[in-house]
């Protein structure tokens, strides 16, 4: 009998819509510019929310999501994500991104991080430099 975990999905279709409709051709996190091989993280990580969802992914160079892995990033973050989900959402008039942010609403991703830190998950410092605002 197979047990229902969930299984991590492609995540390709994110990395455009991200970076095509959006226009983020920089690190989340170092504000680097991106190049060929760009990453797609789960800001809360997956170990936790076990979930694929629009509000959720930020897009980064392989150093900084390498380093992040399956920790949280510093709170300082939380700001820059709210803010860049607001955009999107006052932005797209796309039903498939409208329906991402289902459930979603301002506040969300600074109560997932504190659980999930209260949770055990470990907050990782020195990603990046600062975070680029």
């Amino acid at each position: 009998m197979e047990l229902a975990t969930p299984h991590r999905k492609d995540l390709s279709m994110y990395r455009d819509i991200l970076y095509k409709e959006f226009q983020e051709d920089r690190c989340f996190y170092c504000g680097k510019k991106l190049t060929n091989n760009i990453h797609v993280d789960h800001f809360i990580p997956w170990t936790f929310v076990k979930n694929d969802n629009l509000w959720n992914f930020v897009l980064s160079c392989p150093r900084c999501n390498l380093r992040k892995s399956n920790s949280l990033v510093s709170h300082d973050y939380i700001i820059k994500i709210e803010h860049r989900n607001e955009l999107i959402i006052g932005t797209s008039t796309e039903n498939i991104i409208r329906n991402e942010f289902n459930g979603y609403y301002n506040g969300l991703l600074e109560r997932m991080w504190r659980y999930a830190k209260m949770s055990g998950i470990r907050e990782r410092v020195g990603i990046a430099e600062a975070p680029v605002k």
